[in-house]
Order: C-alpha cells, then sequence, then structure tokens
C-alpha cells in the first residue's frame, strides 16, 4: 500500500508489442493503463482523478529479464500532481518523518538539520518537462515510500546532502539528462493518446480531474 494512496483501480489497460531489434537483442513492449485514483487526505490535498500512465518496456531476449522500463505522463498530469496536488504541509512532514526516523537516520549517519526549511526550499519539479529524478521535492516524495519500508536502500535518495546507496548511485541529486523525444517515438506517443482518448480523456492533458475535494 502507498502513504499516498487512498484508492486505485485498472479501468483499462493497452498492452502492445513494437517488436525485436536483432542489433541489441531486445523485444519491446508498450504498456498503457487508465486509472482511476483516489488520494489520501492524509499526505496529499486529496484529490479524485482518472488518469493514463504509459511504460515502453525493454526485455532481454537472452535473460529473459526487462532491463529497463521508461515511464510516461504527459506533462500536464506532472503539474497537477507535484505542483498541486502533492504541495501541503503535511506532505513535507511525512518525507521529514521518514528522514528523521531511526532507521534514516543510521542509514543517514545521523539526523537531519531543517528538514522542512530545506524541503520548502526546493523546487516541486525541474526544467519545463518536469523532471522529477533531481534535487528536488518530488523526487524525494518518490523514494520517501521507498524509504518507509526499505531504509538501507532508499534512505540515501531522500537525504538533503548527497549520500550514495549501498550500489554507490546517487539519487535526487541532479537530472533531467533526458528529452521525452529521447525516450518514446511518435508512434508511442500517438498510442498513449489514442488509449486517454477512448477513455474520455483529453490526450495532451493524460488526466481528468473529478473532485479537488477530499473523499470521507
Amino acid at each position: 500500500s502507498s502513504p499516498y494512496m487512498a484508492t486505485f483501480n485498472e479501468d483499462d489497460e493497452a498492452p502492445y508489442v513494437l517488436g525485436y531489434n536483432e542489433e541489441t537483442n531486445e523485444c519491446e513492449y508498450l504498456y498503457a493503463v487508465k486509472t482511476t485514483n483516489v488520494w489520501e487526505p492524509n499526505t496529499t490535498k486529496g484529490f479524485t482523478h482518472e488518469m493514463v500512465q504509459m511504460a515502453k518496456l525493454i526485455l532481454d531476449y537472452d535473460g529473459v529479464y526487462f532491463k529497463r522500463a521508461n515511464i510516461y505522463y504527459a506533462t500536464p498530469t506532472l503539474q497537477m500532481l507535484f505542483g498541486d496536488l502533492f504541495v501541503t504541509p503535511q506532505m513535507t512532514n511525512f518525507v521529514c518523518n521518514t528522514v528523521l526516523n531511526t532507521a534514516c537516520s543510521e542509514a543517514l549517519g545521523g539526523p537531519v538539520e531543517d528538514c522542512e526549511a530545506r524541503l520548502d526550499a526546493l523546487p516541486p519539479a525541474e526544467g519545463e518537462n518536469l523532471y522529477v529524478d533531481g534535487n528536488s521535492l518530488g523526487c524525494r516524495i518518490l523514494h520517501a515510500s521507498f524509504a518507509a519500508t526499505n531504509p538501507v536502500n532508499h534512505c540515501p535518495h531522500v537525504a538533503l546532502n548527497a549520500t550514495a546507496d549501498p550500489l554507490g548511485l546517487f539519487k535526487c541529486q541532479s537530472g533531467g539528462e533526458y528529452q521525452v523525444e529521447d525516450l518514446f517515438t511518435e508512434f508511442d506517443l500517438e498510442f498513449f493518446k489514442q488509449v486517454a482518448e477512448r477513455n474520455g480523456i483529453d490526450g495532451d492533458q493524460g488526466f481528468k480531474m473529478i473532485s479537488r475535494t477530499p473523499m470521507n
């Protein structure tokens, strides 16, 4: 379960096989899904909306495992999520409580000073494409939900100072390396729009608001 989501329903799914790449020995798939999301008012603003999200999955044909998954949301959807829905005092409090709890303090080598003020000073997301893989509040919101149950691996990602995880990786420090067109083709994006529009959602928006009032 997610500390951010009250209920989540998959209403429509659309898998599509793109094909096999002989040069890389990889198979590529698209998987788009339309969901109805009711968000948790204890951490978010508690909106209810419908949304489409898409994954481009890259399968290693020899090892038969997914070596990469590129996730796509329409930019207005990211603006709604990280620029509105998640921007609450209770969300900042949740992330800081995660960073300051005993497990994260041990993983980070001690407590974090002025957590809420430092989080509030960060942008919700970065750039016109609203990246949430860099030094932003959005990146820490994503990783805080994982850190709550897996502190050793994910607390370093929530850290406000650059901290390597057990694999030696630094996350939530720099991002925005890729453009949408680096990861998705025109065909991929048109497929996303078709799935959205067959569900009554504007393909450029990627979501449809049902209610901004939290459900009881």
